[in-house]
Protein backbone atom coordinates (compact mmCIF):
# COMPACT_ATOMS: atom_id res chain seq x y z
CA UNK A 1 0.00 0.00 0.00
CA UNK A 2 0.96 3.78 -0.14
CA UNK A 3 3.37 4.11 2.55
CA UNK A 4 2.33 7.64 3.82
CA UNK A 5 -0.71 6.10 4.51
CA UNK A 6 0.15 3.61 6.41
CA UNK A 7 2.07 5.86 8.44
CA UNK A 8 -0.06 6.91 11.28
CA UNK A 9 -1.81 10.04 10.73
CA UNK A 10 -1.11 9.44 6.87
CA UNK A 11 -4.92 8.95 6.02
CA UNK A 12 -5.49 12.84 5.97
CA UNK A 13 -3.25 13.21 3.19
CA UNK A 14 -3.45 14.05 -0.23
CA UNK A 15 -3.86 11.16 -2.56
CA UNK A 16 -0.76 10.44 -4.22
CA UNK A 17 -1.69 11.41 -7.65
CA UNK A 18 -1.95 14.63 -6.36
CA UNK A 19 0.31 17.26 -7.24
CA UNK A 20 2.48 19.71 -4.76
CA UNK A 21 -0.14 21.37 -2.51
CA UNK A 22 -0.16 24.31 -1.28
CA UNK A 23 -2.19 25.96 1.73
CA UNK A 24 -6.04 26.26 0.82
CA UNK A 25 -5.66 23.17 -1.43
CA UNK A 26 -8.77 20.34 -0.73
CA UNK A 27 -9.05 17.05 -1.43
CA UNK A 28 -11.94 14.42 -0.49
CA UNK A 29 -11.17 11.73 2.18
CA UNK A 30 -12.25 8.44 1.06
CA UNK A 31 -14.33 6.19 3.32
CA UNK A 32 -12.10 3.49 2.85
CA UNK A 33 -9.39 5.86 4.45
CA UNK A 34 -12.11 6.74 7.24
CA UNK A 35 -12.61 3.32 8.09
CA UNK A 36 -8.66 3.11 8.38
CA UNK A 37 -8.16 6.09 10.85
CA UNK A 38 -11.60 4.73 12.92
CA UNK A 39 -9.79 1.52 13.45
CA UNK A 40 -6.74 2.78 14.54
CA UNK A 41 -8.72 3.15 18.11
CA UNK A 42 -10.92 -0.26 17.96
CA UNK A 43 -13.63 -0.98 15.44
CA UNK A 44 -16.28 1.59 15.05
CA UNK A 45 -18.65 -0.55 13.50
CA UNK A 46 -20.73 -3.53 15.29
CA UNK A 47 -17.74 -6.64 15.87
CA UNK A 48 -19.59 -9.95 15.51
CA UNK A 49 -16.70 -11.37 17.55
CA UNK A 50 -17.24 -9.20 20.48
CA UNK A 51 -21.14 -9.82 19.79
CA UNK A 52 -23.13 -11.46 22.91
CA UNK A 53 -24.88 -14.27 20.84
CA UNK A 54 -26.62 -16.40 21.99
CA UNK A 55 -26.11 -18.85 19.64
CA UNK A 56 -24.41 -19.02 15.92
CA UNK A 57 -27.58 -17.83 13.69
CA UNK A 58 -27.51 -14.45 15.93
CA UNK A 59 -23.33 -14.00 15.44
CA UNK A 60 -24.42 -14.42 11.39
CA UNK A 61 -26.61 -11.94 12.00
CA UNK A 62 -24.29 -9.42 13.35
CA UNK A 63 -21.50 -10.35 10.86
CA UNK A 64 -24.28 -9.15 8.00
CA UNK A 65 -25.00 -6.17 10.02
CA UNK A 66 -21.57 -5.23 10.03
CA UNK A 67 -21.04 -6.13 6.47
CA UNK A 68 -24.21 -4.43 5.21
CA UNK A 69 -22.91 -1.15 7.05
CA UNK A 70 -20.00 -0.81 5.81
CA UNK A 71 -20.69 -1.68 1.89
CA UNK A 72 -23.52 1.06 2.06
CA UNK A 73 -21.67 3.46 3.55
CA UNK A 74 -21.55 7.08 1.83
CA UNK A 75 -19.14 9.62 2.54
CA UNK A 76 -18.84 13.44 2.38
CA UNK A 77 -15.48 14.39 3.75
CA UNK A 78 -13.13 16.53 2.97
CA UNK A 79 -9.42 17.64 3.75
CA UNK A 80 -7.98 20.96 3.64
CA UNK A 81 -3.98 21.95 4.20
CA UNK A 82 -4.22 24.95 6.37
CA UNK A 83 -0.65 25.36 6.42
CA UNK A 84 2.57 24.37 6.69
CA UNK A 85 4.78 25.56 9.67
CA UNK A 86 8.15 24.94 11.09
CA UNK A 87 8.78 23.34 14.84
CA UNK A 88 11.65 22.56 15.56
CA UNK A 89 13.46 22.37 12.85
CA UNK A 90 10.85 19.96 11.12
CA UNK A 91 8.11 20.62 8.45
CA UNK A 92 4.77 20.15 9.97
CA UNK A 93 1.75 20.21 7.96
CA UNK A 94 -1.69 21.43 9.61
CA UNK A 95 -4.59 19.68 7.68
CA UNK A 96 -7.94 20.22 8.89
CA UNK A 97 -10.59 18.11 7.87
CA UNK A 98 -14.61 18.20 8.01
CA UNK A 99 -17.83 16.43 6.68
CA UNK A 100 -20.12 13.57 7.28
CA UNK A 101 -20.28 9.42 7.34
CA UNK A 102 -23.24 7.48 6.92
CA UNK A 103 -24.70 4.07 6.50
CA UNK A 104 -27.48 1.56 7.33
CA UNK A 105 -28.26 -1.73 7.34
CA UNK A 106 -31.34 -4.07 7.09
CA UNK A 107 -32.33 -7.89 8.41
CA UNK A 108 -35.32 -9.61 8.25
CA UNK A 109 -35.22 -12.75 10.27
CA UNK A 110 -36.94 -15.26 12.47
CA UNK A 111 -36.44 -15.15 15.82
CA UNK A 112 -36.43 -18.40 18.16
CA UNK A 113 -36.15 -17.58 21.70
CA UNK A 114 -37.16 -19.06 25.07
CA UNK A 115 -40.20 -20.66 23.79
CA UNK A 116 -41.17 -17.97 21.68
CA UNK A 117 -40.84 -17.82 17.75
CA UNK A 118 -40.98 -14.37 15.69
CA UNK A 119 -40.53 -12.50 12.55
CA UNK A 120 -38.11 -9.87 12.86
CA UNK A 121 -37.38 -6.38 10.70
CA UNK A 122 -34.82 -4.33 11.46
CA UNK A 123 -33.00 -1.35 10.39
CA UNK A 124 -30.08 0.87 11.70
CA UNK A 125 -29.64 4.27 10.28
CA UNK A 126 -26.17 5.37 11.55
CA UNK A 127 -24.80 9.27 10.74
CA UNK A 128 -21.47 10.70 11.97
CA UNK A 129 -20.30 14.46 11.92
CA UNK A 130 -17.12 14.69 11.87
CA UNK A 131 -14.64 17.96 12.56
CA UNK A 132 -10.97 17.71 13.33
CA UNK A 133 -6.98 18.60 12.38
CA UNK A 134 -4.04 16.64 11.87
CA UNK A 135 -0.35 18.31 12.78
CA UNK A 136 1.81 16.18 10.53
CA UNK A 137 5.42 16.03 10.27
CA UNK A 138 6.63 15.84 6.97
CA UNK A 139 10.04 15.11 7.32
CA UNK A 140 9.39 12.50 10.09
CA UNK A 141 6.68 10.98 7.98
CA UNK A 142 3.95 11.04 10.33
CA UNK A 143 1.37 12.80 12.58
CA UNK A 144 2.04 14.86 16.24
CA UNK A 145 -1.55 15.27 16.81
CA UNK A 146 -5.38 14.42 15.39
CA UNK A 147 -8.27 15.84 16.97
CA UNK A 148 -11.19 14.87 16.46
CA UNK A 149 -14.96 15.66 17.42
CA UNK A 150 -17.44 13.35 16.84
CA UNK A 151 -21.03 13.55 16.56
CA UNK A 152 -22.83 10.34 16.11
CA UNK A 153 -26.75 9.57 15.20
CA UNK A 154 -27.94 5.83 15.54
CA UNK A 155 -32.09 5.42 14.60
CA UNK A 156 -32.83 1.81 14.73
CA UNK A 157 -36.48 0.78 13.85
CA UNK A 158 -37.71 -2.76 14.23
CA UNK A 159 -40.69 -4.50 13.65
CA UNK A 160 -41.25 -7.94 15.91
CA UNK A 161 -44.15 -10.05 15.50
CA UNK A 162 -44.32 -12.66 18.13
CA UNK A 163 -46.16 -15.77 18.56
CA UNK A 164 -46.05 -17.60 21.96
CA UNK A 165 -45.83 -21.53 22.52
CA UNK A 166 -47.54 -21.14 25.80
CA UNK A 167 -46.29 -21.72 29.77
CA UNK A 168 -43.64 -24.12 30.60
Amino acid sequence: GDQRIDAFGGWFLPPPESAEVAPGARWELTKERWNDFLRMGGEFWVDAADADAPDEEHAAHVRDFEGQLLRNGESDLVCWLAAVEAEDGERVAVIGFEGTLDSHAKQDYTSDFDGTRGEVSARVEHEMRIEGSCRFDLDAGRALSIETGIAITTTITERTTQESKGPR
